[in-house]
């Protein structure tokens, strides 16, 4: 189903560009890449969990628009671009990426729905389930039982734990409006769903100065036992949580001191900065 949501801008010397939010989140994506670091559509595709016919072709309206050059990096023009969408999107100016999010969703959803209803669906089994998987809206949907969905959302922004959770609930009704537009029977219900628990979800800052740090000096990635790792698989230095299911104010408090010491490695940042711009020695 095609989105509705779609912004237009006017380059100076150039003609109208139109992009909806899935050439935003992937305009946006690429903009935010180092251009040292080197990225293929494939990336794109698994980090935005989208299907590579999208990412292909949304890439190929960004190349034509002349935001992108062929190494699917922002050219000049895609740069002024950036200063008229940037206003429009909501994850731009975020410090925090929630990602690889799993949830337990009670929907009243059967196997039998999900076949007649969905032409790309495949079946999958692990060493505990086996059921039907399928795509929309952008996320990856796993049904092993009547009335339960594993849902693995794309990437959620957010400057905290509240915003992220909120961005996770305004998703979800994004998610269920589109069930309830493809499945047949939804459509005459008041449909009635339940966020169960979050199985799975890792919080990272986004170009982490303590990540970057780390990378320059070491030159390695690094993942602790309690969950901490620093890595650029966004493209850009991440300070990131590995967050197991369990109490929402442990995990706050977590994030929360994270953040923190982010904002203390930040500050002393700059100030090394200014005292190297006075000629002050460090």
């Amino acid at each position: 189903m095609a989105e509705k949501l779609e912004q237009k801008v006017r380059i100076t010397g150039g003609s109208n560009i139109k992009m909806n939010s899935t050439g935003m989140k992937i305009f946006f994506t690429l903009a935010g890449i180092k251009e040292e670091f080197l990225v293929s559509q494939e990336q794109v595709a698994k980090q935005l969990n989208l299907a590579k016919t999208t990412v292909n072709y949304h890439i190929k309206k960004l190349q034509k628009d002349g935001l992108i050059n062929p190494q699917l990096k922002i050219t000049e023009r895609g740069k002024k671009a950036i200063q008229f969408f940037k206003s429009w999107d909501k994850t731009f100016s975020k410090k925090l990426r929630a990602h690889n999010l799993l949830l337990t969703l009670f929907i009243p959803i059967s196997s039998e729905d999900i076949t007649h209803t969905f032409t790309s669906y495949q079946p999958f089994t692990n060493k505990r389930y086996k059921g039907l998987k399928f795509h929309l809206k952008g996320s990856t949907l796993l049904h092993y039982s009547d009335g339960k969905l594993l849902v693995r959302t794309p990437d959620i922004f957010g400057n905290n734990l509240e915003e992220i959770l909120a961005g996770v609930e305004e998703y979800l009704v994004h998610l269920i409006e589109g069930l309830t537009q493809e499945i047949p029977k939804l459509k005459n219900q008041n449909l009635d769903y339940k966020l169960h628990r979050y199985e799975t979800m890792h919080v990272a800052i986004l170009n982490s100065v303590i990540a970057e740090s780390h990378l320059i000096k070491k030159g390695t990635l690094y993942h602790s036992k309690n969950g901490l790792r620093i890595d650029n698989s966004h493209g850009n230095p991440e300070l990131e949580l590995e967050i197991p299911p369990g109490n929402k104010n442990k995990i706050k408090e977590d994030i929360e001191t994270l953040v923190s010491y982010e904002d203390l490695a930040r500050e002393n940042k700059r100030l090394k900065e200014t005292l190297k711009k006075e000629g002050i020695p460090i």
